[in-house]
């Protein structure tokens, strides 16, 4: 049987013959399709809140600045962790809390459109 399908490979590698790895998008394969995504920032010891609507509790990833280097991004999760951050969706909201009571804190965020 033929394999169909959709397949994108990444730049020098040819699609036909490239492995997996070496493919950039491949439909024969679950994907994260993304509905929303943006950049904010969180005031120290505060909440940030993306609305989505969505009706359901979305996949989502969120990334937050490190607090020892601004310039390196840590995944934040729903458990508290050594950064000092969490994240939660619900139903309509994606919620972004900085428990860091000294430093305003930049995010980034992906709503998917899969369910948890």
């Amino acid at each position: 049987m033929a394999d169909y399908g959709i397949k994108v490979s990444l730049p020098g590698y040819g699609v036909g013959t490239a492995s997996v790895r070496n493919l950039s998008m491949v439909s024969s394969t679950n994907m994260f399709k993304v509905n929303a995504s943006g950049i904010g920032t969180v005031n120290a010891g505060a909440s940030g809140t993306v609305t989505h609507n969505l009706g359901y509790e979305p996949n989502f990833m969120v990334f937050m600045a490190n607090l020892s280097d601004a310039n390196r991004m840590d995944l934040v999760t729903s458990a508290l962790i050594a950064n000092k951050a969490r994240a939660y969706a619900g139903t309509a909201n994606l919620v972004i809390k900085n428990t860091d009571i000294s430093t305003n804190r930049k995010y980034y965020y992906y709503i998917m459109y899969d369910p948890m």
